[in-house]
């Protein structure tokens, strides 16, 4: 039989026949196919004509950069074990394999893995994973978004990649959120976004006024886990290492302040501080939204504010004011702008007195350390040894004198005072030892007693300040005068007188001559000089204002004593017989010269060495139109001579019978007025800069005490 030509069916076969049956075909050529080679557009197919029974190798020639030949595989992908091909009957299209090694680098270029692909072919490779961090292919580039893959690893078309097979990991750094719960504060952030792997920041923290705060939490009242500190700091490291979104929570610890002071008398400490509602002590050095303050407060004005937690004060904090105390307050602030505070305990620094001795009983221990004094009347106070400060206010005195016991640095504020010191010796104001600072606040006046100090260090001092240093202040639209003691005292003076004559002694005899008044006693010169207004080894005069620093007058010469009278002459003998004349009386007694006055003193300096023979060194510094004059002192007034005595008077003549009484006596000779004693010299002003420098008078002084 022979297969039909145009149906293919087969004809000549007995129906209902059953049994093997062979067919047989029989051709006259053999087939013919068509076999294609496919290079995936990197060389040009081939294609070649097979004839069936024929035997064709495909070739292994074709190579392409960066891949190894791996053979040939059919359309369905099945790889052709042998590369001998024969006995096709229909058309056939066959595929080249190059298979390259594709390495695979993270997104900072270090190799993580290697993979094999093949060119031509749909391909998948594994995404990249990163803790944070999202992928979003695989890119030949390590810097340009040039993919080959989509983010889920699945190749974006076939596999085409050339010469260098290196693939890169492009991801991006996620962004979380996190929000903030105050639990009741203000200010501070309510959300913040994140991206992860950068630098992390401080975030700006709440505040509510009384309490601490603690740190950011993820559950409420401090439970959970710390994400930031009480000073907003990322406690997870120091970049974010979020891995989703956060909600936190403030913890709040309330805060109870509170000063305390101490005072060893040489110095003051005020220190604040905090406990917690457990009453345990918390540290406030690192309190970020806090300012802790301690204010220093005259007459209720803030004049100083110190931003510190504990402060050890010395002298200087507390110069020039009065009705001081020390407060702590805590101010709370947000964005470096207070937003409230609270006050703590206050401690009293003045301690004032009306001039009471009472008032002085000082404990110690007591943290007062400014004394006010207030007073108008004649009285001497002792100053304990712990005041630092004494404001002299309003003080007028003829007779005053503050003693001071302090081996400290003493200030002495002067407010309007005018005081004369009337003890018989010592000071105005006394110091026994160290610095002596006097700063004056108003017009006021200070003078030594008589030939005694003004203000001194020692109770016999002739100055009227005496001090190894001092410092002197005047303070704008201010006058200081300080003048040291005058010297007062003169001589005694004054002559005495005759003594009358005794009778005659017979009718006919001359009566005695009265006796001759005795010459006034001269008057003693000046005693003392005027003394120097300072004594001291070191002295600075500074301010606005102005400063007098006189040296006290001479004393003044005594006046010469009067002469003394002369004694009147005795009286004549009465005539006992009838025409017989009474007797002469006697002559008066001469008169007494008067004596010469005294010589005064000479003026005192206005400044002296603490130490006898010592030097002393002096600085003038004012400031503006601030002036110090430096002034002697004035010598003291000759005294003047006395006068002289009265010349006594003659005797009565005797009594005589019928007009015959005797001759009354001659009178006495007269006296001579004393001398006047010589003018003391004023005191002649060493030239000291920045000082204006002003002599002593001759003889200006002519105080006379009344004796």
């Amino acid at each position: 039989m022979r297969e039909a030509e145009n149906n293919n069916k087969l004809t000549g076969i007995t129906p209902g026949r059953t049994g093997d049956l062979t067919l047989y075909i029989e051709k006259d050529d053999p087939v013919k196919v068509k076999v294609t080679l496919n290079y995936y557009g990197k060389y040009s197919n081939d294609v070649v004509e097979l004839a069936y029974g024929n035997t064709y190798t495909l070739p292994a020639d074709k190579t392409l950069g960066g891949y190894d030949y791996k053979g040939w595989e059919d359309s369905q992908g099945n790889v052709l074990d042998n590369t001998e091909i024969s006995k096709l009957l229909v058309d056939t299209t066959y595929y080249i394999r190059w298979v390259g090694t594709v390495t695979l680098k993270d997104e900072n270029g270090k190799e993580i893995d290697k993979v094999e692909l093949q060119y031509g072919k749909s391909f998948f490779i594994e995404p990249y994973t990163k803790t944070g961090y999202t992928f979003h292919g695989w890119s030949t580039s390590q810097s340009d978004n040039a993919y080959v893959t989509d983010e889920a690893g699945n190749g974006i078309g076939t596999f085409k990649v050339q010469n260098s097979l290196i693939l890169y990991a492009r991801i991006t750094a996620n962004t979380y959120v996190i929000t903030f719960d105050h639990q009741g504060g203000q200010g501070g952030l309510s959300r913040l976004e994140v991206v992860y792997g950068t630098d992390n920041s401080v975030v700006q923290i709440p505040y509510k006024i009384g309490h601490n705060f603690k740190g950011y939490y993820t559950q409420a009242n401090g439970a959970g886990i710390c994400y930031f500190n009480q000073n907003g700091e990322f406690t997870k490291g120091s970049t974010w290492n979020l891995e989703e979104d956060l909600h936190l929570y403030a913890k709040w610890e309330t805060i109870q302040f509170s000063a305390n002071l101490t005072n060893n008398m040489q110095t003051l400490s005020y220190a604040i501080t905090a406990k917690n509602a457990n009453n345990q002590s918390v540290s406030i050095s690192n309190f970020s939204h806090f300012e802790i303050k301690v204010l220093l407060k005259s007459n209720s004005t803030v004049i100083k504010t110190i931003e510190t937690t504990s402060i050890v004060y010395d002298l200087s904090t507390f110069n020039y004011y009065d009705n001081c105390i020390l407060q702590g307050a805590v101010y709370f602030k947000y964005n470096n702008q207070s937003i409230g505070s609270i006050n703590m305990n206050s401690v009293e620094l003045d301690y004032t007195s009306d001039g009471t001795l009472d008032d002085f009983i000082y404990q110690p221990g007591q943290t007062r350390l400014y004394l006010t004094v207030n007073y108008d009347n004649n009285v001497t106070v002792h100053i304990p040894p712990e005041i630092r400060v004494l404001n002299l206010k309003g003080v007028n005195s003829a007779n005053a004198s503050i003693i001071i016991f302090s081996s400290s640095d003493v200030y002495v504020n002067l407010y309007n005072v005018h005081i004369t010191c009337g003890r018989t010796y010592g000071a105005t104001i006394e110091k026994s030892n160290g610095r002596l600072y006097i700063n004056a606040l108003g017009d006021s006046y200070l003078e030594g007693c008589e030939g005694h100090a003004g203000i001194a260090y020692r109770y016999d001092s002739s100055a009227a300040i005496r001090a190894p240093e001092i410092y002197i202040s005047v303070e704008p639209n201010s006058m200081l005068e300080i003048v040291g003691g005058n010297n007062i005292e003169r001589g005694w003076c004054g002559g005495t007188h005759g003594y009358d004559g005794s009778d005659g002694d017979n009718a006919t005899g001359t009566a005695e001559t009265g006796g001759s008044g005795k010459n006034g006693s001269n008057g003693q010169d000046g005693t003392l000089d005027g003394h120097v207004a300072i004594e001291c080894n070191y002295i600075e005069v500074t301010g606005t204002g102005v400063v007098k620093i006189r040296g006290g007058d001479g004393a003044p010469g005594g006046n010469g004593g009067d002469g003394g009278n002369g004694g009147t002459g005795g009286p004549g003998k009465n005539a006992g017989f009838i025409f017989v004349k009474g007797g002469k009386g006697g002559t008066g007694g001469a008169a007494g010269n008067g004596g010469n006055g005294g010589d005064g003193a000479g003026g005192g300096a206005p400044i002296g060495a603490f130490n006898k023979n010592a030097a002393y060194s002096i600085l003038v510094a004012m400031n503006n139109n601030g002036i110090c004059y430096l002034i002697g002192g004035d010598g003291g007034k000759g005294g003047i001579g006395g006068n002289p005595g009265t010349p006594g008077s003659g005797g009565a003549g005797g009594s005589g019978v019928w007009n015959s009484d005797g001759d009354n006596g001659d009178p006495g000779a007269s006296g001579q007025r004393g001398s006047d004693g010589e003018d003391g010299l004023g005191y002649v002003v060493e030239y000291v800069p920045g000082a204006v420098c002003i002599n002593g008078q001759n003889g200006a002084a002519e105080t006379y005490p009344d004796y």
